[in-house]
């Protein structure tokens, strides 16, 4: 079992999502086929994303692999097709970061994996990565209910919020966070955060990508550890369409 690199994947749980105890996840040992012709991708779904005050149901959010290198959210509107050589973490896997495990009730009963889920106050949703590298890709949804004011904080708030309270630089890691910009993704409008962090003589360069959809905080967020710029990544945002 290769496991994802915990520099990158830490820098993530340290910024957003402070207090979940995760600092490093394995991956899924299937290897990606390769990248699905145009004639044989999914077909579009008729479903659009929830709007950013519709609520989500929570076992949707962690949406599903297909073929081994794509990943379908409905729920999102977003679909992902994985690099080849890139490997995935399974949806066991991601749960357990939360301190679920997947038994044979909640994989039948998706609607009891629902309500285990909705007493989480993050959801992390996919994750992705080169093991060559390091390089990856994540996708986790934050509760906002559980932020002082939740029902207004729209993404430019958490931008702050992230920013100014929680991207505290220490005396052994140091982050530098850029200005907002705003991109698509999947033909969705993100607000995008630059950040870039230095410890242990390794730097990382992110970019949280910032959706409010559910009554929780979308966060696609690609990071880069060996130079590249997170914006050109192969299998970071361009990887991404709608669905």
């Amino acid at each position: 079992m290769k496991k994802l690199t915990a520099v990158s994947l830490t820098l993530v749980l340290a910024c957003a999502l402070a207090g979940c105890g995760a600092d490093r996840l394995t991956s899924s040992v299937a290897p990606p086929s390769a990248a699905v012709p145009s004639s044989s991708a999914p077909q579009e779904s008729s479903s659009a994303p929830a709007s950013s005050s519709e609520k989500i149901d929570s076992a949707a959010l962690l949406g599903e692999w297909s073929g081994n290198n794509v990943y379908t959210n409905e729920a999102l509107g977003l679909r992902y097709v994985l690099p080849e050589g890139w490997v995935y973490a399974s949806e066991e896997e991601l749960l357990n970061l939360l301190g679920i495990v997947m038994d044979s009730e909640l994989v039948d009963d998706r609607t009891k994996l629902a309500l285990k889920l909705d007493e989480s106050r993050v959801i992390y949703a996919m994750a992705a990565q080169d093991p060559a590298v390091g390089n990856n890709v994540q996708i986790v949804a934050e509760d906002l209910g559980s932020v002082v004011g939740g029902s207004m904080v729209d993404e430019a708030a958490y931008a702050d919020i992230v920013a100014d309270q929680q991207l505290k630089s220490t005396d052994t890691v140091t982050y530098t966070v850029g200005e907002t910009y705003t991109t698509q993704l999947g033909g969705l409008d993100f607000l995008v955060l630059p950040v870039t962090t230095e410890t242990s003589g390794v730097r990382a360069q992110q970019l949280m990508c910032l959706r409010k959809v559910g009554g929780r905080m979308l966060l696609v967020t690609v990071t880069t550890v060996d130079g590249t710029a997170p914006d050109t990544l192969e299998g970071g945002l361009s990887s991404f369409s709608a669905l």
